[in-house]
């Protein structure tokens, strides 16, 4: 029925097969792999539909097939039902964003949904796909880059939108990746943390742009790295302070405090010798 010539027909499908994922798991999981094949088959072939209603169905279907992962994973959590597939749908997912017919806005929401979906895959994904994971992330790296040029993406809103997708896919890699790997992975004989990191500064200087998202993303750096994330600590400092003087983005808010907390945690005591910053967050916290 996935493949039917009515919309409608598809699109019921599509729905049907993600409600199955979300509140009856273990029949996907009981299904042998001629089954799965057919399954994963189903909302894959969706995605190069020429309508973008269709496409953000098949994501969601994508995206609670991926989220049963913990019922199907071996013992050892090298694979799970994703680990076969995996390949194929971020391929055919990221394909999908650079779609040319999804390029305007009517559309965007396809492209938000295909990127929603490939961060779920990646944060599902077993240990045994590390070293896809570490190529998704150098492939959103390098995307997050030409999404920061203007005169390689002119569009501003399209801009923003790409740093609010990407952003979240880049943290899930962040946080699939082991701290040893991750800090030895380069981009152009660069760090890739110090990429991201820049990277992410750079987003939340964009004014109405993806701030909560760059600094959810950063979060997530901070807990890979640990003691080796405070090399960047003074640079993200401004940052962090802003949405908290400006209250006027709750969920950067939000993802500005949990940093905060992220920096007490991996500074301890020693916060307390950079005194101007930490009567900075008091008053902050107070105002």
């Amino acid at each position: 029925l996935a493949g039917d010539t009515s919309q409608h027909v598809v699109l019921s499908s599509l729905w049907c097969i993600a409600r199955i994922c979300e509140f009856h798991p273990r029949a996907i999981a009981n299904l042998d792999e001629s089954s799965q094949d057919h399954l994963v088959a189903a909302f894959l072939r969706p995605l190069q539909a020429s309508s973008g209603a269709v496409v953000e169905k098949a994501c969601y279907a994508i995206l609670k097939f991926a989220e049963i992962a913990e019922l199907m994973q071996t013992a050892d959590d090298q694979s799970n039902h994703l680990s076969r597939y995996f390949q194929d749908i971020l391929s055919q997912l990221l394909t999908a964003t650079n779609r040319p017919d999804f390029n305007d806005v009517s559309s965007r929401s396809a492209v938000y949904s295909c990127y929603e979906a490939a961060s779920a895959v990646v944060l599902n994904s077993a240990k045994g796909q590390r070293e896809l994971v570490q190529a998704i992330l150098d492939e959103a790296v390098k995307r997050l880059a030409i999404a920061l040029d203007e005169q390689q993406e002119p569009d501003r809103q399209r801009r923003i939108a790409l740093h609010g997708f990407l952003s979240p896919l880049i943290g899930n890699c962040v946080q699939k990746i082991d701290k040893q790997i991750l800090m030895s992975q380069s981009i152009e004989n660069t760090c890739i943390t110090d990429v991201i990191v820049r990277q992410l500064i750079e987003v939340m200087k964009v004014e109405d742009g993806a701030t909560a998202d760059a600094l959810c993303c950063i979060t997530q750096v901070a807990t890979n790295l640990e003691d080796d994330f405070k090399v960047y600590m003074d640079a993200i400092k401004p940052d962090i302070l802003k949405p908290l003087q400006e209250k006027t983005d709750a969920s950067a808010c939000v993802m500005a405090v949990a940093l905060i907390g992220d920096y007490c945690r991996i500074l301890g005591d020693e916060i307390l010798s950079n005194f101007e910053f930490a009567d900075q967050l008091v008053g902050q916290y107070f105002e």
